[in-house]
């Protein structure tokens, strides 16, 4: 599976209780597992007034073992399975492996190789074309 950088924002306080919660942005690095797809009915109570879909996926974090002053992380293994929101997530991310240091380095990528491919090239052009018909 895909290997990607996402951002969440943490509680900068969770390790004191009773420090008023600060939120900041967080970078992880994650393998996706699974894709779940979550359909919402219409509740005027929850603000929801027609049903809405939401795209979720469930990944690996990785343990980041160790920083280089250059800005390269490295992990070793991954932790607990998590969901998340696919919104949060930035872009793609390689790796590479370390066999000196016995870990993995996540390369980030850049421009066009940040995007990513979820789908295959048929499938988009097929919801293309959909989407050109529909327009007329």
């Amino acid at each position: 599976m895909k290997w990607v950088k996402y951002v969440q924002l943490v509680d900068k306080h969770a390790h004191m209780r009773r420090q008023k919660t600060v939120f900041v942005p967080k970078i992880f690095y994650v393998k996706i597992q699974h894709f779940i797809v979550i359909c919402l009915p219409a509740n005027p109570a929850l603000g929801l007034e027609a049903p809405s879909y939401h795209l979720l996926c469930t990944m690996l974090p990785c343990k980041i073992a160790n920083t280089t002053p250059a800005g390269h992380h490295y992990f070793n293994a991954t932790s607990a399975m998590e969901v998340i929101d696919v919104s949060c997530i930035e872009g793609s991310v390689g790796r590479v492996r370390n066999a000196r240091i016995g870990g993995w380095c996540v390369i980030e990528r850049e421009g066009i190789y940040r995007r990513l491919d979820l789908a295959d090239d048929d499938e988009l052009e097929w919801e293309a074309d959909v989407a050109l018909v529909v327009d007329r």
